[in-house]
């Protein structure tokens, strides 16, 4: 929210950019190609910007078509990464392009906000950081059976212990968590 706050979007939103500081706060680096509304002129350049495997795809820029980059590019970012850190896959394959794929032991309502905010269409993702951060906070906390509870809890104990980034995100609101 805060780089929103100033008019800034990201567009390189990935986990080699997000950086956890004391086990809590997480920071977002690298701002080499932040963008401003009307910073990009599409009538000279066309291409992607960003990173692929995380563009939106509004990042896929054509020569002389309007550009309708905003936060909710970055909200797509953000669902990439956490598509990848929950399945260790990019969230789109080559071979399958446009299939999004449940992953294994994931909650149903924690799957919701991975698939809102990596929709193809802007309007149909969170409209800000902190209404997905809300969403992401309630799918975690809502218990919701639909796995082998046991085995999974200590798998995600596991894997907390071995990514300090994912406990960092999904930290409630003024408890680190995005930001």
């Amino acid at each position: 929210d805060y780089i929103h706050g100033k008019g800034i979007v990201h567009l390189d939103v990935k986990p080699s950019n997000i950086m956890v500081e004391n086990e809590r706060n997480v920071r977002l680096m690298d701002l080499g190609i932040a963008y401003r509304p009307g910073s990009i002129d599409s009538s000279s350049q066309s291409g992607l910007i960003g990173s692929p495997g995380y563009c939106a795809p509004e990042q896929h820029i054509v020569r002389g078509m309007p550009v309708e980059i905003d936060v909710r590019t970055d909200i797509y970012q953000v669902g990439a990464t956490l598509y990848r850190l929950l399945a260790g896959k990019a969230p789109y394959g080559a071979d399958e392009p446009d299939t999004l794929r449940d992953i294994a032991g994931v909650k149903p309502r924690l799957m919701r906000v991975v698939r809102r905010s990596l929709a193809h269409e802007p309007s149909e993702r969170f409209q800000s950081a902190r209404e997905m951060r809300e969403a992401l906070h309630e799918a975690i906390s809502t218990s919701e059976p639909a796995v082998d509870w046991q085995d999974e809890r200590a798998k995600a104990r596991d894997f907390a212990r071995t990514h300090p980034l994912w406990h960092s995100m999904t930290a409630p609101a003024g408890g680190g968590g995005l930001t």
